[in-house]
């Protein structure tokens, strides 16, 4: 039965090279480990990123290692390769707001604007609360501020604006780099996204 997903992250049209059978059998607890023996590692490489440099990191690592639900590594993650490509991370521990199957509603509301195509993007331009409206500058610019808030947007000029990307929260990037995803310029494509699927 062909079923309507909504999915809501940080995603892009390319399917990074994850090792899937693996990641299926990674627990919740090997995650966790690998935040506490690679922390160092982990935020470095999200300083990285962009000139912003967050000040609370170490907390949400922190926040991270306390969460005691059992899910598992991969239910943070989804992709579609057989009509499209799309792939999408979501933060740790927020996959069951940020993801469902069509309920009746959905169901007749979908089938009224399907248009043939069986996967849409709606690229979110804010961002995802609770990390909207930040923007951050991707490489050094000394004529630019290293990040601005959408609600004081006549800070940058629109010329400058593809200069900056929508905030990703480490809770994303460091699933990314548990998969072995160190690549800062794939990361840094990566958009705030929903996508609809029907399979």
């Amino acid at each position: 039965m062909i079923r309507i997903n909504k999915v809501l992250g940080y995603g892009h049209e390319t399917i990074p090279n994850i090792d899937w059978e693996w990641l299926y059998e990674q627990k919740n607890e090997d995650f966790l480990n690998f935040i506490e023996q690679d922390e160092e590692k982990i935020v470095d490489f999200f300083m990285s990123l962009t000139e912003h440099k967050e000040k609370h990191i170490s907390i949400n690592l922190k926040i991270i290692k306390s969460f005691k639900k059992k899910n598992k590594p991969n239910d943070f993650f989804f992709y579609e390769d057989e009509y499209d490509k799309i792939f999408i991370v979501q933060p740790f521990w927020e996959n069951k707001t940020w993801r469902r199957t069509d309920d009746a509603i959905d169901y007749y509301e979908e089938n009224e604007i399907y248009s043939g195509n069986r996967t849409r993007i709606f690229k979110i331009k804010n961002g995802i609360y609770p990390w909207d409206n930040k923007k951050l500058l991707l490489e050094p610019n000394s004529c630019l501020p290293d990040f601005y808030f959408e609600s004081e947007r006549n800070k940058v000029k629109d010329k400058d604006k593809n200069l900056y990307r929508s905030y990703i929260p480490i809770e994303a990037v460091s699933l990314l780099n548990f998969c072995g995803i160190w690549d800062r310029e794939f990361v840094n494509k990566l958009e705030p996204m929903v996508c609809v699927i029907w399979r």
